[in-house]
């Protein structure tokens, strides 16, 4: 029987899941070399029900987008379950690298990256974790300026930013080159807000400048 490429095959395929722990199936005819689970571990679902592991085996598969043949060791056979999972937290523990594209994904023995890194997340209790705040900062920090985190922070005064940079209050602001002869004024309290940069007097005299 020919299967729709488009479609999953929920009895064959295996689903690569980022936040399963383990490999798990709902098909114990799947397993090979199989023995009763005694551990104290049970699947919970997305409605919250508790399915049961009753054994661990390995399994062979021969995924339909290629014709390499991949065996997955300490498979858990879920009473209940109807998908295939295969876990990412378990290949890359087993030293393997798992690559996710806009249209594929793809496992490597090695892999050496050669493009820029723009997001980087650890592996916590079994799971991979991206924090949003810090990849953020990560991807955006070869644009930041000064002026740029003085607006973001709702236009505070340099002075102010200065000391959030010192001591580190702020979680992920970069380190910035903060002039101590720049402040920042409003004028006509009543009317527009207007803004202007003012360079404090030096050698050279007052210079003020529009932004």
């Amino acid at each position: 029987m020919s299967v729709d490429k488009n479609v999953i095959d929920y009895e064959n395929d295996w689903i690569v899941d980022s936040g399963c722990s383990n490999h798990m199936t709902g098909d114990e005819q799947k397993l090979l070399n199989v023995s009763e689970y005694k551990g104290g571990r049970v699947v919970v679902t997305a409605n919250n029900s508790k399915l049961p592991i009753t054994h661990i085996g390995e399994t062979l598969i021969t995924p339909r987008f290629g014709d390499q043949q991949v065996e997955l060791s300490n498979v858990y056979h879920v009473h209940g379950m109807r998908k295939n999972l295969m876990s990412v937290s378990q290949l890359t523990a087993y030293g393997n690298y798992v690559v996710f594209g806009p249209r594929d994904v793809k496992v490597y023995r090695s892999l050496q990256p050669t493009s820029d890194l723009i997001m980087q997340g650890q592996k916590l209790e079994s799971v991979y974790v991206m924090s949003a705040e810090a990849a953020y900062v990560d991807k955006t920090r070869r644009n930041e300026t000064t002026s740029l985190w003085h607006a973001r922070l709702g236009h505070v005064v340099y002075q102010k930013l200065k000391v959030m940079m010192k001591k580190s209050m702020l979680k992920g602001l970069p380190q910035l080159d903060i002039r101590d002869d720049i402040c920042l004024t409003k004028h006509h309290p009543g009317g527009p807000q207007k803004q202007s940069y003012f360079q404090l007097k030096g050698d050279g005299g007052d210079v003020a400048r529009e932004v």
